[in-house]
């Protein structure tokens, strides 16, 4: 999860800019591949995202998507992106480079992670998808392996191909099926086809229950979207598995994953604002 200093290939790379010393993949298959590589330019290393050539219209304007978003936002908390070029029929994005891995890596190595960090990652995560879903944007993929982290354990929010609008103002291009990770996705995610900020808050539930246990068990959607309307499931307390954890982040992450999109928060905004005053408390 530190720095990467040998060369790992297996993947056939393009010829690239002299300004960027290709050092190991992070990333393999996919449509597009991943690197960790030196940028001489920048002194520093960063992450460049290699797209095939687009043979396909619709990843093709996904990926147009992603960059020209990724050159548009601008928050502390979204991974930033430093350039694009062409490379024959490839287009390559450098990024930053998160020295601290991922939450997903995080996870697998050390398992359930502390409470005040935990708390922490929720505050940072709330306040980026505040950020996003103001733009009228929903992220669909918050996981933990897009949720990256610094040499200080701050978080940020990368991977911005699968976003979509929930205004009809613009327009950004839909793909043909449901769209995000199975089992973080909102029980309602495999039929909606128009995106709420309810998806992301959904998706972040699952997140911090998986941070709090040391292994995703909650976020079945399929189950979820087979059960009863009427009989809604109720998650467990967190405390049953977690004895130190506060009531008030207990309470938190199951509105989080409430069944129904109505029974959680309207926006990231809305929930950032409660969780804030529940630490406080």
């Amino acid at each position: 999860m530190g720095t990467v200093n040998r060369e790992e290939r297996t993947t056939e790379l393009p010829e690239l800019p002299d300004r960027w010393r290709v050092l190991a993949e992070l990333k393999a298959g996919g449509r597009a591949s991943v690197w960790i590589a030196e940028d001489l330019e920048l002194g520093e290393q960063v992450v460049l995202k290699i797209f095939p050539p687009f043979d396909d219209a619709e990843f093709r304007a996904r990926a147009l998507v992603e960059i020209s978003l990724g050159q548009r936002l601008q928050h502390e908390r979204l991974v930033r992106l430093y350039d694009v070029v062409e490379v024959g029929p490839r287009l390559v994005a450098a990024m930053e480079w998160m020295s601290g891995g991922s939450l997903s890596q995080r996870i697998n190595f050390e398992g359930a992670q502390p409470i005040p960090l935990v708390v922490r990652w929720a505050g940072q995560a709330l306040d980026v998808l505040a950020y996003l879903h103001g733009e009228n944007l929903v992220h669909r993929d918050v996981k933990p392996s897009n949720l990256l982290l610094d040499r200080d354990d701050d978080l940020k929010l990368g991977d911005l191909g699968l976003v979509g609008r929930f205004d009809r103002g613009r327009y950004l291009p839909e793909t043909r099926a449901a769209v995000g990770t199975p089992g973080y996705m909102a029980p309602e995610q495999l039929h909606d086809r128009e995106p709420a900020p309810s998806w992301d808050l959904y998706a972040l539930g699952v997140t911090l229950h998986q941070l709090l246990v040391g292994r995703r068990s909650v976020g079945n959607v399929e189950e979820a979207a087979s059960a009863s309307a009427d009989e809604p499931r109720e998650h467990p307390s967190l405390r049953d598995e977690r004895p130190n954890c506060p009531a008030w982040l207990d309470q938190f992450v199951r509105g989080l994953l409430a069944e129904k999109p109505v029974d959680r928060w309207p926006s990231a905004r809305q929930a950032l604002d409660v969780f804030e005053a529940l630490r406080g408390e």
